[in-house]
């Protein structure tokens, strides 16, 4: 499985550059864990416009695993998952704009973004709104 992996990362098929990211980032399928190639593979497929790898692409650079700590990248590919209607990604873009971190504070985006997220279910979006 990890050969016909590498062979559809290597062809550019975003689902399998997200999804051998996932295998990296839990040591599965014989890999060791290396969160440095999750960040690799989740961007690979981020930069195509897959939105769970926006996402967690975006929650790798917030944490700075596998990576710099860089919040103005977690904020940019959050934004492109939440653009998406990702419901994680708007309410952790929300968060963004609370505390000012990563891009300006403000108040009513953070509030938007949260009943946006609420609108879809979101448990902890609906806490927010």
């Amino acid at each position: 499985a990890v050969r016909l992996y590498r062979r559809a990362v290597a062809q550019g098929h975003l689902g399998a550059q997200y999804n051998y990211g996932i295998c990296y980032a839990q040591g599965r399928r014989g890999l060791t864990q290396s969160y440095a190639e999750v960040v690799r593979l989740f961007r690979l497929a981020a930069e195509q416009g897959y939105d769970a790898a926006q996402f967690n692409c975006a929650c790798c650079y917030a944490e700075g695993k596998g990576c710099v700590q860089d919040l103005a990248m977690a904020v940019r590919f959050y934004t492109q998952a939440a653009a998406q209607g990702f419901a994680e990604a708007q309410h952790a873009l929300g968060r963004c704009y609370l505390t000012g971190n990563g891009t300006a504070h403000d108040e009513k985006m953070a509030a938007r973004l949260y009943r946006k997220a609420a609108k879809q279910g979101l448990a902890v979006g609906q806490l927010r709104v």
